[in-house]
């Protein structure tokens, strides 16, 4: 297959090119960039889900990560057209797609590298566009770069990307439990792993929405592709090690997505948490592999892998939902905003059904992909004689559970106040754009897989378990009897669903049809005896979950308001900001103030630095020969 996607890179590589040579001519470099990008992005999404089917590469399994880049590139590519626009008011248009472009070539090609002879010379190359993946995305992180925040977002990405590369380097130069932690923490930085996530709350929200929803949706999954590509991970202390950061990224991830008021930042700890799902599924699968359990190990694999595309499908949509709202109202503070859906009625419906399917709701697609890591859970829990796998499983139901009704709570009173809700902020609602079609349209696009697969998921199930079949380790007809039972179950509710989706858009013509055919008259929502309601009776996004922020109040750094007073501003910090990250820029801070000194403005003192250090180097280098 990288023989055949090969001229597709290439070709969007070129256009990478000429649009940074174009660059100040906005209308034909934006023409190229774009073109580039959707064009190729969509051979290369055919080309995947054809492998897919037809299995004409015996390694398929990367096209489960390339089909999120490619399907992200596309839509990205199309919703950029107006977002970004020809003329924006920071940023030039040029630079923007050759680095969009860059960074689609980068991801693409990390994934085509498996397979190579020279297993050193594939480190190499894998590290090289690494690099050029880190470095091309911090472009556009930095595209809105003299907007408020920017700079700090910006450069906290860059060093979490060369620290992560860093690490890598090590990683792939050395061997044993070194090299595998530097492994962990290297691809776990990319991956979003608890405390490693310090950059997504940090760039999402000043990122523009193509790039939030690219990296949110395919970038951090190729940090999981990676531990899989390169280690060898079916061993007990690395499944307890996944499990449990599994655990801790799942939980904590929704939850400090409740103190939070702009959209952006409330998805990208969304983010968070949804990977600590797929990591979760991961080390169910290892656990299930080690202690020789085929549920466990079958139920655990399915389930991230399944997850792993509803969530690119599900956040990229929401994502460019809210580069919408953003291009649409010029804010993305959901305490502000409100009566959207009056004005972008696709829009406010699309991000609405998505933020119910990620909240894990029946009958939505993220639903099935759960409820399989429950199978998983529940055949650890009772099938299992080793009682710290049984603790684990029990702890992963409740922990599960909690998640989905933190998320509910989080993702749902975004969707309420943002688009139902009446206007806080009445110049930002007064000033508000109607929506772009094409916008809408790259946002549905965005959603077909979670629609396949909400109605497909027994054959999705199917597929996906041929893809990875590599990964198991226990007998091939226990988990083909694994794989029958999981089908099963799911086969009933891909009936219901497929009958749900039919009963929808009948009703939904019908509707359509009588709203043409009858005046539909217009008033104010039933206002409980109240004259004239306005919107300071209502509940702002923060006060929906005051109750739920206030209860938990210690672990989200909140201090000196009074218990259940009124939110004046965006409350909480990040636990690992404050007890990990905080403490290591303060210490880096102080040393950087002792090096300033060394500043001295003078030339000649510089000159005597640079010889002392080549003549410190080559001691170094040459003084152990000497002394043997």
């Amino acid at each position: 297959m990288t023989t055949v996607l090969l001229p597709f890179i290439c070709v969007m590589l070129c256009g990478a090119i000429l649009s940074a040579l174009f660059a100040f001519n906005s209308k034909l470099s934006s023409a190229i960039g774009v073109i580039s990008s959707a064009a190729n992005s969509l051979c290369i999404l055919a080309i995947a889900v054809a492998a897919l089917f037809f299995r004409d590469d015996a390694d398929v399994f990367k096209t489960i990560f390339l089909i999120p880049i490619a399907l992200i590139g596309f839509s990205g590519a199309l919703h950029s057209i107006h977002y970004i626009g020809t003329k924006p008011k920071h940023g030039v248009p040029g630079f923007y797609y050759a680095a969009f472009n860059l960074t689609l070539c980068a991801m693409m090609s990390c994934l085509l590298l498996d397979g190579m002879r020279d297993k050193e010379l594939e480190k190499l190359f894998f590290l090289l566009l690494w690099e050029i993946m880190g470095l091309a995305s911090f472009v556009l992180v930095y595209f809105d770069f003299r907007s408020r925040g920017v700079d700090r977002a910006s450069w906290i990405y860059l060093l979490s990307c060369e620290a992560g590369g860093l690490l890598l380097m090590y990683s792939f130069t050395h061997k044993g439990v070194s090299a595998l932690v530097c492994g962990l923490l290297g691809f776990g930085l990319k991956a979003g792993f608890p405390i490693l996530h310090v950059w997504l709350p940090k760039a999402h929200p000043v990122a523009p929405a193509p790039v939030s929803a690219l990296m949110s949706g395919a970038m951090v999954n190729l940090g999981i592709y990676g531990l899989l590509t390169f280690y060898d991970l079916k061993t007990a202390p690395v499944g307890w090690t996944l499990a449990i950061l599994g655990l801790a990224g799942t939980l904590t991830g929704i939850m400090f997505s409740l103190t939070k008021r702009n959209i952006k930042a409330i998805l990208a700890y969304s983010t968070v948490e949804n990977c600590g799902i797929i990591t979760l599924g991961i080390g169910c699968g290892i656990l299930g592999g080690v202690y020789r359990h085929a549920g466990l190990e079958t139920f655990g694999y399915l389930g991230a892998f399944m997850h792993l595309i509803n969530h690119a499908s599900l956040k990229g949509a929401l994502f460019l939902c809210a580069g919408s709202v953003y291009h649409s109202t010029g804010s993305l503070d959901a305490d502000k905003l409100g009566g959207l859906i009056r004005k972008m009625p696709s829009t406010g419906k699309m991000f609405t059904l998505s933020a119910l399917a990620l909240s894990g709701l029946p009958p939505f697609n993220a639903f099935l992909s759960e409820l399989v890591i429950y199978v998983a859970l529940f055949a650890g829990l009772t099938g299992t004689n080793s009682l710290p796998v049984a603790i684990f499983c029990s702890a992963g139901i409740i922990v599960l559970g909690a998640t989905g009704a933190f998320a509910l709570a989080s993702l749902v009173r975004t969707a309420a106040s943002v688009f139902f809700a009446e206007p806080r902020d009445q110049e930002i609602f007064d000033a508000a754009t109607p929506e772009k079609p094409l916008m809408g349209r790259a946002i549905f696009i965005t959603l077909i897989p979670s629609l396949i697969v909400m109605i497909c998921a027994d054959s999705v199930a199917r597929i996906i378990f041929n893809t990875i079949d590599f990964l198991f380790i226990c007998d091939e007809d226990i988990q083909t009897a694994a794989i029958s039972q999981i089908v099963s179950i799911l086969k009933p509710v891909c009936m219901i669903n497929c009958l749900l989706v039919g009963l929808f858009m009948l009703f939904y013509g019908v509707s359509t049809i009588l709203k043409r055919r009858h005046r539909v008259l217009r008033g104010p929502t039933w206002d409980c005896g109240y004259v004239k309601p306005t919107a300071r009776m209502q509940y702002t996004s923060s006060a929906l979950v005051q109750s739920i922020t206030d209860f938990f109040s210690p672990i989200f750094g909140i201090a000196g308001r009074r218990r259940g007073a009124a939110l004046a501003s965006e409350p909480g910090s990040d636990i690992a900001d404050r007890m990990f990250w905080n403490l290591i820029f303060r210490i880096t801070a102080r040393w950087s103030e002792k090096i300033h000194r060394f500043q001295t403005g003078y030339l000649h003192f510089y000159i005597l630095v640079m010889v002392v250090a080549i003549i410190a180097m080559l001691l170094w280098a040459f003084l152990p020969e000497v002394l043997k």
